[in-house]
């Protein structure tokens, strides 16, 4: 929706909401990257300037739902359907982290493509976040425009209205197309591979049998899944999952022909 109209006193309490966030949205730009125009925006879109249930309750001012990876606290709110799950956080503070992490380390990396824009320009990451499935609503962008400018909120950016980037190759914000998603019944568990992560580590975690973590995710005994992917733990999975990458490299083959085993070169 867009917010062209606002009923009276709603411009005094945005105008509170902006001073209250704007320190830790100006901090969580210099570590991040994320135009503090953008976030305070998208933060006042997202949580109706702090007033919404889902802040209140659940501490979360960007409407992000639970996801598979998600391992903290939740709290159920309407959305596009009723009852869906959302990320509870202790603080506002760390829904505001929170969101940093999710556009910058996306497991699927939605939003890559947004940090090779300029932070001034805002327009660009607007429809940039439209453009990859951040809200389902057509006119996403033009509220966060709207209020970037009615609030100067690109001032924070050091940035002017209608500023624009040079040479930038707008093409690159095209909708994302959007591949239908197998749904995953509730009683399927599931676990994204984290940095590091190994299937015996995995394994243990989750106290299953490592043979069996193998077969359900149809893996070659001794491959690794690659960071970001997602694991079955109680059933089959549809596909192979994208494996871990090794710099054969720096290895040399070590043994009879038919048993080959990998060794580091000396």
């Amino acid at each position: 929706m867009g917010m062209q109209y606002e009923p009276a006193g709603v411009t005094e309490q945005i105008n509170e909401y902006i001073a209250l966030y704007q320190d830790v949205a100006i901090e969580e730009s210099e570590t991040s990257g994320i135009p503090v125009s953008i976030k305070l925006a998208q933060a006042i879109v997202e949580s109706k300037y702090g007033t919404s249930g889902l802040a209140i309750e659940g501490k979360n001012h960007f409407g992000i739902k639970c996801k598979v990876d998600w391992e903290g606290e939740r709290v159920l709110a309407d959305d596009d359907s009723p009852n869906e799950c959302f990320r509870k956080y202790s603080s506002v503070l760390e829904s505001y982290q929170d969101h940093s992490t999710f556009l910058k380390n996306h497991r699927l990396g939605f939003y890559d493509h947004l940090f090779s824009i300029d932070k001034r320009d805002y327009k660009a990451w607007a429809i940039g976040l439209q453009n990859a499935g951040y809200a389902t609503t057509d006119h996403y962008a033009q509220s966060l425009v709207f209020l970037i400018e009615k609030y100067e909120l690109y001032l924070f950016d050091e940035s002017e209205k209608g500023w624009t980037t040079p040479n930038f190759d707008y093409s690159l914000l095209k909708k994302r197309k959007h591949t239908p998603k197998k749904v995953v019944a509730s009683s399927t568990k599931v676990h994204t591979v984290r940095k590091g992560e190994t299937m015996e580590v995995i394994a243990e975690r989750y106290n299953i049998p490592l043979e069996q973590l193998y077969s359900y995710n149809k893996l070659i005994w001794g491959s690794q899944p690659a960071e970001g992917v997602v694991l079955f733990l109680n059933k089959h999975a549809y596909q192979t999952p994208k494996l871990k990458t090794v710099d054969y490299g720096r290895y040399i083959y070590r043994g009879s022909s038919d048993k080959l085993t990998l060794s580091p070169e000396k």
